[in-house]
């Protein structure tokens, strides 16, 4: 009688190892290069080059002429005792608050008019985002004859028995004129943000609490608010970086006067940089701006456990 002697192999053999990645070749990674270079140019070009070059700057005084000099902190000291950059970030605070209080509270009134089913909604829609895709150069100049003496709004107050406003020339009025008119450019992107967190309310939550009786300020203050905080949380947190930064509608309607009331940081670091030629101050207040927006933002992050409510 034989028997079958079975090998080593013969026998069966399942490997119970990971199988080994391939090492990335030269050739994906040369093809991957190619889609990330134009965002990586970008990157490096428009924003690691000028954050460099700000910085080797504001240790330094350049007039654009001369060669330039080191002068180490000598730029942010001077900072600390410039009266007008004092006033100038008054003016930016000044804008800040008063634009995005506004811009909050009729961008919420907007979205909550815009949310409901109402006849030729899209038509409204369309024609509310007209100044969102309008260029600041035409805003400005337009705002800045409606404004004028001549202008339809003063036009309009000698209607109702009111005496002309001289509202870009009068320190008192400069600024209010200029929140109104950034609110009526900026407002449709807010209301878009806010119409979205509307919509992404579930209506299970108003079906219920309307058969509990709640009316329709309690739910606006116990669900609508506390659910559309995310939206707001950004929309604020946007809005005031933005904000801080503003410069064109500064430079167009007022160009910082009448007597600074409306120049604001952007526009002294403008104007210090390539009006005074002092490249080297005008970069030291840049980080200076830097410094305060990232600290804001911080302050920001912070207090939204208090107050944002994600579902």
């Amino acid at each position: 009688m034989s028997t079958s002697v079975q090998t080593k192999a013969d026998t069966p053999f399942v490997s119970l190892e990971k199988p080994r990645r391939r090492p990335l070749g030269s050739r994906t990674f040369v093809v991957a290069l190619m889609f990330l270079a134009p965002s990586l140019i970008g990157l490096f070009g428009l924003q690691l080059v000028p954050i460099g070059t700000a910085l080797v700057l504001g240790v330094s005084e350049w007039n654009i002429i001369d060669p330039m000099q080191f002068v180490g902190l000598k730029n942010f000291r001077d900072v600390l005792t410039d009266s007008t950059f004092v006033k100038s970030l008054y003016n930016t605070f000044y804008l800040t608050f008063g634009l995005e209080v506004l811009n909050t509270v009729l961008g919420l009134l907007v979205a909550l008019l815009l949310r409901h089913a109402l006849r030729f909604i899209g038509l409204y829609r369309t024609i509310y985002i007209l100044p969102l895709i309008t260029t600041w150069a035409a805003v400005a100049i337009a705002w800045r004859y409606m404004y004028s003496l001549q202008g339809p709004i003063n036009d309009l107050l000698m209607v109702v028995g009111v005496d002309p406003v001289p509202w870009l020339s009068r320190p008192e009025w400069a600024m209010p004129a200029v929140i109104i008119t950034i609110t009526w450019k900026t407002l449709a992107w807010k209301t878009i943000i806010l119409l979205a967190g509307l919509q992404s309310i579930p209506a299970e939550y108003y079906e219920a609490s309307s058969i509990d009786g709640a009316s329709n300020r309690r739910q606006f203050f116990t669900i609508t608010l506390p659910l559309l905080s995310p939206a707001l949380f950004f929309a604020l947190i946007i809005g005031i970086i933005n904000t801080l930064q503003l410069f064109d509608p500064i430079y167009i309607m007022t160009q910082g006067g009448p007597a600074d009331a409306t120049r604001t940081l952007s526009y002294y670091i403008y104007s210090r940089g390539f009006e005074s030629l002092r490249m080297g101050y005008a970069a030291a207040l840049s980080w200076v701006l830097f410094a305060i927006i990232f600290a804001i933002t911080g302050v920001q992050w912070l207090l939204q456990k208090r107050w944002v409510f994600y579902q």
